[in-house]
């Protein structure tokens, strides 16, 4: 019986390499690794785009040998005469077949179908976190193609041009999202991110193989957690990550060689009393949907929600997890603890 009891059992079997923790700006990307990738799961780029019946749904094909997963928050700005589309929560996929999905329209002042035949599969992105659990929670999100509009408007901060219409953020901030991302780069064995923004915990996403996290970089780094951060930059709300070092203690190169180390422990402490909190949070499930050994999840903590697969009873191989928080100042701490790699209590998952 699939059995998750609070936030740090979807990340058993995970750890994170604190080696390979990158910060730019208002944003930190702590990577999870492990040894083990899972190889049960169709690759992300053979779950496609099929047919656009109507606004309101979207079909997609596994054309792999193996079971397939929608990502949550799967989204295409097309250059289409066509509406651009999202879809709202993750689907399993059996292998070799195809599934009708619900969708929802990101930009309601152009009509239109796409032609899926144009389409180039490696062009969607994934919605920001704050847009993500806006498609989890909202009532009507099945039901209204139009369900997210009112998100998208509150999430721009009430300067877009075009009501519920996304793609104007991403045509105005291209160059800085590019610019962005090239501060980032995936680690070795890295299936996953935890995602800091203004010095809290966003989002936590993990991929089943090596690959697919490679596969997902640019739509995970850029147009979702890249997006996020941007977006607080643009409406003046970004919480710079920095240390401040005291000049009348620096005499020599040594001594400033001891503050830069002096502050790299204070942040990674930083990270991970704030990781801590989150993963002790109570967690509530409800198995969704079921394909042989794997279990597609509605997932539910204080402030979070998500989706997640898991093989068997306990290993989370897919996980969408997002926080519906908007700001935090995070208080730097003056006492320094040790760096030694510690296993948070009664989890596997590994600082």
């Amino acid at each position: 019986m699939v059995a998750f009891n609070c936030v740090k059992d979807l990340l058993s079997g995970y750890e994170v390499d604190k080696d390979g923790i990158q910060a730019a700006g208002n944003m930190v990307v702590v990577p999870i690794t492990s040894a083990t990738e899972f190889n049960g799961l169709a690759d992300t780029t053979d779950v496609r785009l099929a047919k656009d019946p109507d606004y309101g749904r979207l079909e997609f094909t596994n054309t792999a040998g193996s079971t397939g997963v929608v990502i949550q928050g799967w989204t295409l700005l097309t250059e289409q005469h066509a509406q651009d589309r999202t879809v709202p929560f993750a689907h399993l996929v059996a292998a070799k077949q195809n599934k009708l999905v619900p969708a929802n329209c990101v930009e309601s002042s152009q009509p239109g179908y796409i032609q899926t035949a144009q389409v180039n599969p490696d062009d969607f992105m994934i919605l920001p976190p704050q847009l993500r659990f806006a498609a989890l929670t909202l009532p009507n999100v099945r039901t209204s193609y139009s369900a997210l509009w009112d998100a998208i408007d509150k999430w721009e901060g009430g300067t877009q041009q075009d009501h519920g219409t996304l793609r104007h953020f991403y045509s105005k901030h291209q160059v800085r999202l590019n610019e962005f991302i090239a501060q980032f780069e995936p680690v070795r064995k890295q299936l996953g991110a935890m995602v800091f923004i203004n010095g809290q915990i966003m989002s936590i996403d993990i991929l089943p193989s090596y690959q697919a996290w490679k596969s997902m970089w640019r739509p995970l780094i850029r147009d979702s957690y890249g997006a996020e951060a941007q977006n607080l930059v643009a409406q003046g709300k970004a919480e710079q990550i920095s240390y401040t070092l005291q000049d009348a203690d620096i005499s020599s190169l040594e001594d400033l060689s001891q503050a830069f180390e002096g502050m790299s422990v204070q942040f990674v402490n930083d990270i991970k009393t704030e990781t801590q909190t989150v993963i002790d949070t109570p967690l509530t499930f409800e198995v969704t949907e079921q394909l042989d050994a794997l279990h597609l999840l509605d997932l539910s903590a204080s402030g979070w929600r998500g989706q997640g697969v898991a093989h068997g009873d306990n290993h989370i191989v897919y996980l969408s997890f997002v926080s519906g928080k908007t700001q935090h100042t995070t208080e730097r701490k003056k006492t320094l603890r040790s760096l030694r790699q510690e296993v948070y209590p009664t989890s596997g998952f590994q600082f």
